[in-house]
């Protein structure tokens, strides 16, 4: 159940990556990937979720859950400024991005265990 959190995180990822370089090149970024990226995000993380649960002794799946409900709180925030019309301030985008990545490594570490 870890291997299928990373997986989905990691598409996540990807396209959050797309989507902050069309944010930093000042282009417009699609709301279709914006929205897929977070469906693809949260799905990830009610799977790690799960899979912290089954194995509540996997101090690095518990840490990536810290990570990754600080990058969700953060991402939410995102969707506010979207949904005012607005985009996001860039170091918010900054620390969503570090903290969905410090989420996501820990789960392939926990994966690699």
């Amino acid at each position: 159940m870890t291997l299928i959190a990373a997986v989905l995180l990691s598409l996540a990822a990807s396209v959050g990556v797309g989507l902050a370089w069309r944010h930093l090149h000042r282009r417009p970024v699609w709301l279709a990937a914006g929205l897929a990226h977070a469906v693809v995000g949260v799905l990830g993380v009610g799977v790690a979720t799960a899979a912290a649960v089954a194995a509540s002794s996997d101090y690095q799946l518990n840490s990536a859950l810290v990570c990754l409900v600080l990058a969700l709180i953060g991402g939410g925030f995102m969707l506010v400024f979207r949904l005012e019309g607005d985009s996001a301030p860039g170091f918010m985008i900054l620390l969503h991005a570090l903290a969905a990545l410090g989420g996501l490594v820990l789960v392939w570490l926990a994966v690699l265990a």
